[in-house]
């Protein structure tokens, strides 16, 4: 693998560049040094790690979580979602997996029946073009990715979802 030198100078140049375009903000080193407000998840070790001071995750972020299936990404997004609601915050979920689970969020102190959750599959009626009464029927596609992309950037301009 090739690895590429970029010079002081041409590393200054573009973060100028960006905070240019972006704002002085930009240029910011980690969530670690900023005082944001967190939302906890529940697991205390976890909020160390992630902030100085034990915040959790950063408030009006967008946080993905990945790993390996199996391994807890549900059970700390479900934890912290409740911590949400329990401090009168709005949460949606966005199911892109199809793995949400009621019992789950119950465990994890998650209100399924105060949050939004989007249905990613699109029902269409169509005419039937092989029956001759034209009978319609329902076709099911799901969102693409950039539909979903979409999708959750709206719900996060609205600003009411935490």
């Amino acid at each position: 693998m090739a690895t590429r030198q970029v010079s002081e100078k041409a590393l200054n140049d573009a973060m100028s560049a960006l905070e240019h375009s972006w704002g002085r903000g930009f240029n910011r080193n980690g969530l670690a040094n900023a005082n944001y407000k967190g939302l906890p998840t529940g697991h205390d070790d976890l909020d160390c790690r992630l902030t100085r001071g034990a915040c959790g995750l950063y408030k009006g972020g967008v946080i993905e979580i990945y790993g390996n299936e199996s391994g807890g990404k549900s059970s700390i997004a479900m934890r912290t979602a409740g911590y949400v609601q329990k401090d009168g915050g709005h949460v949606m979920w966005i199911d892109t997996e199809s793995g949400f689970s009621e019992d789950l969020a119950c465990v994890n102190d998650l209100d399924p029946s105060k949050m939004k959750m989007p249905d990613l599959v699109e029902t269409k009626k169509v005419m039937d073009p092989k029956k001759d009464n034209k009978e319609e029927k329902s076709s099911f596609s799901l969102f693409n990715v950039n539909e979903i992309l979409t999708m959750i950037y709206d719900a996060v301009a609205l600003n009411v979802y935490d």
